[in-house]
């Protein structure tokens, strides 16, 4: 089974801007979205950026406002018709947009001092294809900002019985680490989130695959969300569904 071919025609054919769109309403989801935008805006401010991943431009155009250039990719041609028609008739003179396969662009080596992938990484067969491509086309020094799916998580349990039908992917966070590092990535900082699955599930995970975890986790304490806090505790983690990497090109190479 060609899995990128699987997923992809389920990308064109079910997703479209209205089902796609963040939740802004849940106060979970604003707060995965501001911290996402927090680190991104940290590393990208005037550089040239790379987004794998792209979709409908949710990061990709709002970083457009502060990045020297920015390049969006993404498999799914919908998606990109619907970001096409955002920018379209708009002074978006430094974004690019290609479709194609983040596990190998057509994108110039050395090119790129950012390159990341949000909440995308979850639905790519052998993603450490696509973390070797981010570690070519970045320049030495360059960041690498993404997001895996751990495959000893309960949200693995919960994500086989989606019914979009999407196929997902997760590995283990041995597994991460050593695709990290065969990439010759350094990690700079990890982030661990959804101890919990955050949806519906089987009914032997009622209790704690439900969304009201959203409206708990959600909340801020001290100023860090609370999923976060919960979900970096020195056992959780290695139970902790997403695992928010930022890593350095090794400067040598």
């Amino acid at each position: 089974m060609d899995w990128d071919k699987y997923n992809q025609k389920i990308y064109n054919k079910n997703y479209s801007e209205t089902n796609i769109t963040h939740n802004f309403q849940c106060d979970y989801n604003q707060e995965m979205i501001s911290l996402r935008f927090k680190i991104l805006n940290k590393y990208c401010k005037n550089k040239k950026v790379a987004d794998f991943g792209c979709g409908t431009g949710s990061y990709l155009i709002p970083l457009s406002k502060i990045t020297k250039e920015i390049t969006g990719i993404d498999f799914s041609k919908n998606m990109l018709n619907i970001l096409k028609s955002k920018i379209k008739n708009k002074n978006y003179n430094n974004i690019k947009i290609y479709q194609g396969n983040i596990k190998n662009t057509s994108l110039e080596s050395g090119s790129f001092d950012v390159v990341f992938s949000i909440a995308t990484l979850y639905y790519i067969p052998e993603v450490e294809k696509v973390i070797l491509e981010m570690n070519r086309v970045l320049k030495k020094g360059g960041i690498a900002i993404f997001e895996m799916g751990n495959l000893w998580s309960l949200n693995t349990l919960v994500v086989r019985k989606a019914p979009t039908g999407v196929k997902s992917f997760h590995i283990s966070p041995a597994k991460m680490e050593r695709v990290i590092k065969q990439a010759k990535f350094k990690i700079l900082e990890c982030k661990y989130f959804q101890l919990f699955p955050m949806c519906s599930g089987p009914l032997y995970l009622k209790l704690l695959a439900n969304s009201k975890w959203k409206m708990i986790l959600g909340k801020k304490i001290r100023g860090g969300m609370l999923d976060e806090i919960i979900s970096s505790f020195p056992l959780f983690k290695h139970f902790a569904f997403r695992y928010l990497f930022i890593c350095q090109k090794e400067k040598d190479l």
